[in-house]
């Protein structure tokens, strides 16, 4: 059931169900017969994309996050989704069209709820799409690591950590001011 990405697809689930406060399993009866880690598996699977798009889709997750902290989210499925496909296309150049998208998620969601999601996802982090590829290697280190196994609790990183906008502003921010007198 999980295509030979188990390893990823759990590692995944820990991180978007510990950021997002989800449950273990899915509350929804709208779709009930796709668990998280079999969802994004069979994603993995389809798309074949590089893991280290799956570390980008986390960087993107947190971001979100981070500009909205108390937001709640009733589909872990939907965030997957739209950060994946839109990490994808900014990390790949030739990446799959939405329709495509809509087969890698298993139908779930038509045309127009993919092409909505992927909107959505895009204002909701304000347009920080982009990905310093030395943070998204120290990202995935530390993810890989904190996130491997089953736990009780789990590291939730700074923004700093994956934005260089934050990064840059809390630099800014840290830097000795001068005056002249």
């Amino acid at each position: 059931p999980f295509y030979g990405h188990e390893a990823t697809a759990r590692l995944c689930t820990r991180f978007i169900t510990n950021l997002f406060q989800f449950p273990k399993s899915p509350s929804s009866a709208a779709y009930p017969e796709v668990e998280l880690p079999y969802f994004i598996a069979y994603t993995l699977h389809r798309t074949k994309l590089h893991p280290c798009i799956a570390f980008a889709t986390h960087m993107l997750l947190q971001r979100l996050k981070a500009r909205f902290p108390t937001a709640q989210c009733t589909s872990a499925r939907r965030l997957f989704t739209s950060a994946y496909m839109i990490m994808s296309k900014v990390i790949w150049e030739d990446t799959y069209s939405n329709k495509s998208w809509r087969v890698a998620t298993q139908e779930i969601y038509s045309l127009r709820e993919i092409n909505q999601m992927e909107r959505e996802m895009c204002g909701y982090v304000d347009w920080e799409l982009t990905v310093d590829s030395k943070m998204l290697s120290d990202f995935e280190m530390m993810v890989a690591k904190d996130y491997s196994q089953d736990r009780t609790s789990y590291l939730n990183y700074p923004l700093t950590m994956v934005s260089k906008r934050a990064a840059v502003a809390a630099a800014a921010k840290a830097a000795p001011t001068t005056s002249t007198p």
